[in-house]
């Protein structure tokens, strides 16, 4: 597998478009450099700042032009192939012209969010020479390829840390994930199960805007959230040291969440609120709990019994290599 894959990408011109995202599309940039690509990466967006991201992401048509001329000023290369991650805008303008500059024989779309969050996307995928989603509803209405997510780092060597921390949860406040937390917080304190979580939010003007749009953030102060991106050696450290790890999906997705493949790869047990994890072939309720999102409750004897090993060809099908099989060569889709 991994010597097909290099056969593949052994010499290729490849452009990452991508939004920065937690650092998983520098991770995506080495690997492809591993295999022996030529690899350049460009931001999805103009600018990161806050405004600029809530603009693009809910009210585009006032950043057409700015957008459009980003991309013809960014890019002057030729490329063989070019792709495109989770983008929050696209034009079919964009679409043409980047073929055209960059002369690419293979342009390919790769979406790790719901086509409902992102309907301008999903009208010009017919413009693509390939197409993947995480989220099954997705591929099915679409008829897309179904891929899900990867894991970047896995377990392959010796336990660094103990087992400290029984459950942890680091992640984005979005949604009602504040409340969720707030709620199985408690039943960790109830249980005695050592736990810890950080919710961060990009400023405290955020905090503000959820507190005025968002219902969940009712009686949550700020001070519950972190302001700060956590080191990502101390997220490797916490992530290693727990047992279990949350996981909570944003209501509009039932793709399954980065989060979930990397508690995978480290073998470590999972707990979620996407029901639709059933329905993939590494579930295993002695891995796996699922709570209900409104009132989630954690079950004692799932912390305290050992994580079930599942087979070499899962970890690697789930793995960053996996999914660039999927992505860069022809359809081997399991």
């Amino acid at each position: 597998m991994i010597e097909d894959l290099k056969k593949a990408l052994t010499g290729q011109r490849i452009l990452i478009i991508s939004s920065k995202f937690f650092g998983y599309q520098e991770r995506i940039v080495e690997r492809l450099k591993y295999h022996g690509a030529f690899v350049s990466f460009l931001d999805g967006r103009p600018d990161n700042c806050f405004f600029t991201k809530t603009i693009m992401r809910y009210f585009p048509f006032f950043y057409r032009n700015k957008i459009n001329n980003y991309y013809k000023n960014s890019i002057t290369n030729i490329f063989d192939q070019i792709l495109i991650i989770n983008p929050e805008y696209l034009s079919v303008n964009i679409i043409l012209s980047l073929k055209r500059k960059t002369r690419a024989s293979w342009l390919i779309l790769y979406m790790w969010d719901s086509f409902l969050n992102k309907k301008n996307v999903a009208v010009v995928i017919k413009h693509f020479d390939k197409v993947l989603t995480f989220d099954s509803d997705d591929a099915k209405r679409l008829n897309l390829f179904f891929r899900p997510l990867f894991f970047s780092s896995g377990r392959q060597d010796k336990k660094k840390y103990h087992d400290e921390i029984d459950i942890s949860f680091i992640g984005t406040g979005h949604s009602d994930r504040a409340r969720i937390i707030e709620q199985i917080k408690k039943q960790c304190i109830d249980l005695q199960f050592h736990h810890y979580f950080y919710l961060y939010l990009p400023s405290k003007a955020v905090y503000y805007f959820h507190k005025i749009t968002n219902k969940n953030f009712k009686g949550i102060k700020k001070t519950y959230f972190h302001y700060d991106h956590i080191d990502y050696g101390e997220y490797i450290k916490i992530s290693e040291s727990s047992k279990a790890i949350i996981d909570i999906e944003h209501p509009k997705q039932k793709g399954l969440t980065m989060r979930t493949f990397e508690v995978l790869g480290k073998e470590r047990k999972l707990i979620t609120t996407n029901e639709n994890i059933k329905n993939y072939d590494f579930y295993n309720p002695s891995n796996v709990l699922i709570v209900d999102r409104l009132n989630p409750s954690i079950n004692k004897d799932f912390i305290n019994t050992d994580y079930q090993p599942l087979p070499a060809k899962i970890y690697y099908k789930y793995s960053i290599d996996g999914w660039l099989e999927d992505i860069f060569t022809p359809i081997s889709i399991h």
